[in-house]
């Protein structure tokens, strides 16, 4: 696999024979090495006489300098001189143009002058001078055919230092030995990598065992490395390198037998406890007992975070995992691990990214210069603190330390405008770093208000809230418990959005409660609403319902906003997350019914059916796991009850239009319900348009009639005697004076919607009156 080259000793004519040999190294060796091979005495030959220069010159580099220098140009072109070679002096030719380079930074003593002649002879009679640079030149020969070049340092007393001669062909160049290169095991490849070149690549071709293996460009290796995949134990790879001058550079390394097979089973995570890095060896033939020394350095920065740690395989093919150092965390980043086997002495080198856990609800509200947040609980966690600032690189921050064991905090800022950045940290029992979350705030926003928000005891000390629906995708929740904030699971969303309810555990009868419910759109608006007050029952609960289906169904209908959810047993009934779902009643669609799938409950919740009506041959339509289209059948379903907005609708059904709850359309229900419910339509609106309605002029027989009705409607009662008669004498009156009949009752419904007790009944329902 030695590549000889032949080339001559030139300060004293000493044919010697430099080898450019592929060395056989362990990870992170220099690979492709010079090695020296010929006649011993000619070796010390050579050295002798670079002592005896350099006590007659005590401004010329050192004896390795300029045996390194001459014993790893490898040129083929190179003439006798006496002097020691140019440091990595190379030459290249395009069309007429010729291209030098030198290094002389590799040299105790910079020169004092550098000098470049040409000529057609090789003693340089009738020399040619070329204007230089401090590193190099270029120039269009004067002479016709091959010529010498030669290249001189001078020291500040005039003497020459270095001297580099060639005989130049035109379009040819030299080829040298990439600087730096070496490898490492990177996961189940082999990671090149080489010093900088200063002037660029323009391409680079790689082969692995002789074979082409694949041509990059110089965005493929911007890097200075490359990763060679599917590389075996004992493998040679070679690699060429064109500069960005069209210089050819080359190198080679073999990979140690067995070095692969072993490296490439390493396999690095999160550790199960989110503190440190697992080291999974199961597909290796490591054996219990065997000793490691890990070494891990941050990337950016080079900084040490783990420094030579100690770990013994406690069983064959095991694991094990790293932990930073006393004081030290291994944060999000990238990082370099290093793996010594103790026994074999191999180094096993990984480009490793760390990722700290994210927690998946990191939930925050502000209102006021006033933050919420919370989040949810790892079991490991025992500490958490949020770090907030007005500026995103944190060059100024405030620390909120968060009580022990606590998932949830609120604290004040006094920033009423812009944003806010946060940064919540939680530790385990030894303050190690299990997790980060970052977070951006807009203080100016302002929190709406959630209406009707009352909450009730339940059974076995838990509490339902109820509210008015908010007219948003609620996308985050948290609720807060007089000081400690609790965030609420996707579950909980999922049935929140449907119901507009939440049901809660751990309270106690007889204790004192402040409760804030805060809600967070897709949009990032925020919603809230407190109690301090926990009723003992409610009329806001879920109502029953009566079902014949088949097994594994049960429903029960959300009282306030209105909306049967039928619960469906997870092993018979198996719906695509997202199934699209379609109901039929007696044959027939009902537009205005919104089935949709819950699959945090596997239910599927309807809203707009009527309560107190029986519904017969329901059937529902939806799309299982498998992409095929099953059905549910269900006979009848009757909701025993509804929610106060229910009750009075069907009231004024029933009383003002003298039509039973069975005989109500879902489409006009649902129009009225819909609206009220988003405030969009207020109570007086719908009651005016019931003076429009032939269907309820038509059973006014007389004024009394007339006032009983509307009351029945409107206050849900009788009309006392005063009031009975006052509003048939503003009747009379209205006619007396030509208003008609219909005018008369649409100005007495307006009067009437004026009333306390009609605004009274509106804020009960949970409506604008």
């Amino acid at each position: 696999m030695a590549s000889n080259k032949k080339s001559k000793n030139l300060r004293k004519g000493i044919a010697t024979t430099t080898a450019v040999a592929s060395a056989v190294l362990q990870a992170g060796v220099v690979a492709g090495a010079t090695v020296s091979s010929g006649n011993q005495a000619n070796q010390n030959q050579l050295t002798q006489d670079q002592n005896n220069q350099n006590q007659t010159n005590q401004n010329q580099v050192s004896q390795d300098q300029v045996v390194n220098n001459q014993l790893t140009q490898n040129q083929v072109n190179k003439t006798d001189s006496n002097y020691p070679e140019v440091p990595y002096f190379y030459y290249w030719t395009t069309g007429d143009r010729v291209y030098i380079n030198w290094d002389y930074g590799h040299i105790a003593n910079r020169p004092s002058k550098i000098e470049a002649v040409i000529d057609k002879d090789s003693n340089f009679l009738n020399p040619g001078y070329i204007e230089v640079k401090p590193k190099g030149a270029e120039f269009t020969p004067n002479i016709q055919g091959d010529f010498y070049l030669r290249v001189r340092f001078f020291d500040s007393k005039g003497s020459v230092t270095h001297e580099s001669i060639r005989k130049v062909s035109r379009n040819s160049t030299e080829t040298r030995d990439i600087r730096g290169l070496k490898y490492e095991f990177v996961g189940a490849g082999v990671k090149l990598s080489w010093a900088n070149f200063v002037d660029g690549i323009k391409s680079v071709r790689i082969s692995v065992d002789g074979k082409a293996y694949k041509d990059l460009t110089a965005s493929d290796v911007s890097s200075n490395s490359y990763i060679v995949e599917n590389v075996k134990d004992g493998s040679e790879i070679k690699i060429t390198i064109i500069n960005g001058n069209g210089l050819e550079y080359n190198g080679s390394v073999i990979v140690k037998e067995g070095a692969i097979q072993q490296s490439s089973v390493m396999k690095l995570g999160l550790s199960s406890d989110l503190v440190g890095i697992n080291v999974d060896l199961s597909n290796s033939n490591f054996k219990s007992g065997n000793e490691f020394l890990v070494d891990v350095v941050e990337k950016n920065g080079n900084t040490p975070v783990v420094s030579q740690y100690s770990v013994v395989l406690s069983e064959d093919s095991g694991s094990f995992n790293i932990y930073p150092d006393t004081g030290k965390t291994l944060f999000s980043g990238e990082y370099s691990v290093k793996i010594k086997d103790v026994k074999t002495g191999n180094v096993y080198t990984y480009d490793y990214t760390h990722r700290l856990h994210n927690l998946s609800n990191f939930v925050y509200s502000s209102n006021n210069g006033e933050v919420v947040a919370s989040w949810n609980k790892l079991e490991p966690m025992v500490y958490s603190d949020i770090v907030w600032s007005t500026s995103e690189d944190f060059s100024n921050y405030n620390t909120v330390e968060v009580l022990e064991g606590r998932s949830g905090v609120k604290f004040n800022t006094d920033v009423k405008t812009g944003n806010i950045y946060l940064l919540l940290t939680t530790y385990d029992k030894d303050k190690r770093v299990l997790s980060q979350n970052y977070g951006v705030l807009d203080m100016s926003q302002v929190r709406s208000q959630i209406n009707n928000f009352k909450a009730y005891y339940k059974t076995n000390n838990t509490v339902e809230f109820t509210w008015d629906k908010v007219n948003a995708n609620i996308q985050k929740a948290m609720i807060m418990v007089n000081d400690n904030a609790f965030v609420l699971s996707g579950a909980e969303i999922g049935i929140l959005n449907s119901t507009n309810t939440l049901t809660v555990g751990g309270f106690e009868k007889g204790n004192k409660y402040d409760v804030t419910l805060y809600l967070i759109d897709e949009e990032g608006k925020s919603y809230s609403a407190s109690t301090s007050s926990i009723s003992e029952s409610s009329d806001s609960q879920s109502s029953n319902v009566i079902l014949v289906a088949p097994n594994g169904i049960s429903g029960k209908y959300i009282l306030n906003p209105g909306v049967l959810s039928l619960l469906l047993d997870q092993n018979i009934y198996d719906i695509s997350q997202n199934s699209a779902i379609s109901i039929t009643i007696d044959g027939k669609d009902i537009s205005s019914l919104m089935p949709v799938f819950v699959k945090e409950t596997n239910a599927i919740n309807i809203r707009g059916l009527v309560p107190g009506k029986t519904y017969n041959n329901i059937v529902i339509e939806y799309m299982d796991s498998k992409g095929e289209t099953k059905s549910i059948k269900i006979d009848s379903l009757l909701i025993s009850k509804g929610g106060n907005l229910d009750s009075f609708l069907i009231n004024a059904y029933n009383r003002a239009l003298s039509r039973e709850t069975q005989n109500i359309d879902e489409e006009g229900y649902n129009y009225w319900k819909n609206g009220l419910l988003s405030k969009n339509i207020s109570l007086s609106y719908f009651i005016k348009n019931l003076g429009y309605v032939p269907e309820f002029m038509d059973l006014v027989k007389s004024p009394q009639e007339l006032v009983t009705r509307l009351y029945n409607v409107l206050v849900l009662r009788d009309p006392e005697p005063q009031g009975l008669q006052f509003w048939v004498n503003v009747y009379n009156e209205l006619i007396a004076n030509g208003v008609s009949h219909t005018e008369s009752v649409t100005k007495i419904l307006s009067d009437m919607t004026t009333s306390n007790e009609f605004a009274d009944l509106a804020a009960r329902i949970g409506v604008n009156p």
